[in-house]
């Protein structure tokens, strides 16, 4: 992750439901990130063959063909272990309950949602996650240490 502060966010999207990606891609642009579009795990696997650096979100939906969100995120977090990642996903939580219990950093999106929410849950799990290596995202305690 880049520790550069006031850098755009940059997100992998992956939607295999063409009209929702463009609405999301579109909406988070506007909103300031830098957005690399895939419509299914293997693009997203060659987008982040090309721009892993870059990336600091996977916001990914869970149900796809292939490869579902979840094995999406395991196998980018292999490389970089860091990234954050945001599960989209139109299913209840209780039927992903098993996932959601191995991987509880995970952010859950359920839809439908307004695209807003996604671009305020993607700024809030970047400044959590980037916050210790800023000093950002702490409470005064844990920046001095009393927590």
């Amino acid at each position: 992750m880049r520790n550069e502060p006031g850098s755009p966010i940059s997100v992998l999207l992956v939607e295999d439901e063409e009209a929702l990606l463009d609405l999301l891609g579109r909406v988070l642009r506007q909103s300031g990130f830098t957005i690399y579009e895939a419509d299914s795990s293997e693009q997203a696997l060659e987008l982040w063959a090309k721009h892993a650096e870059q990336i600091d979100v996977l916001a990914t939906d869970v149900m796809m063909a292939q490869m579902n969100g979840f094995e999406l995120a395991e196998q980018l977090r292999k490389s970089k272990p860091e990234l954050n990642v945001i599960c989209m996903t139109g299913y209840s939580t209780e039927m992903l309950k098993r996932q959601i219990d191995q991987n509880p950093d995970y952010n859950i999106l359920q839809k439908p949602f307004r695209p807003r929410d996604l671009a305020n849950l993607i700024r809030g799990t970047c400044f959590f996650r980037r916050g210790p290596e800023l000093g950002e995202g702490q409470s005064r305690e844990e920046r001095e240490g009393n927590f």
